[in-house]
């Protein structure tokens, strides 16, 4: 039937299951948890996705992920759920490493009328950093924070070069009255 079967069971009379089936086509169907006994390196991962056997999936470190390719580690889960990109040994919840040129991270909206926002927030409070335009279709970026009303403008850089700042500034005060 152009098919090859590996069986595994018991030898005590109990039932036989399919383990691994292998068609001609190159499909294979596992009935178990696929596993490996070696962990791999970013030179030579132990699962690889195609010809290339430096590209590939590998365990950089105990309980976690990695992916590398062309022979070096391009992304890192580790034990405790840090990502690293470009990173093999993250200490933070994502980090991004770059060995040469700039590393960016791009946040692009699909469309002018869409802002694109990177929201920072803990338990209590919200801030965030939008990036938009203005209603005369000027960029502009937003430094936002949130209250119990809503979220309230801090600082506005616009396209214009205008810097508006919301609320009291002082100089040489911790509080300004105007």
């Amino acid at each position: 039937s152009g098919q090859w079967l590996w069986r595994h069971g018991t030898y005590t009379g109990g039932a036989m299951s399919n383990a691994l089936t292998l068609t001609q086509a190159g499909n294979a169907t596992f009935a178990g948890n696929i596993m490996s006994t070696q962990g791999g390196t970013a030179a030579l991962p132990k699962i690889t996705l195609s010809a290339s056997t430096t590209t590939g999936i590998y365990t950089p470190v105990a309980n976690g992920w990695g992916v590398s390719t062309n022979g070096a580690s391009r992304l890192v889960i580790d034990a405790a759920g840090n990502v690293g990109i470009g990173d093999s040994t993250p200490t933070n919840s994502l980090e991004v490493y770059r060995a040469t040129g700039d590393a960016s991270i791009r946040i692009q909206a699909p469309t002018a009328a869409d802002s694109t926002i990177l929201k920072f927030r803990n338990s209590n409070a919200d801030a965030d950093i939008t990036v938009d335009y203005t209603t005369s279709n000027q960029a502009r970026m937003v430094f936002t924070t949130d209250n119990a009303g809503g979220y309230v403008p801090v600082l506005s850089l616009e396209a214009n070069r205008d810097t508006l700042m919301y609320g009291n500034v002082g100089i040489g005060t911790t509080s300004p009255t105007s």
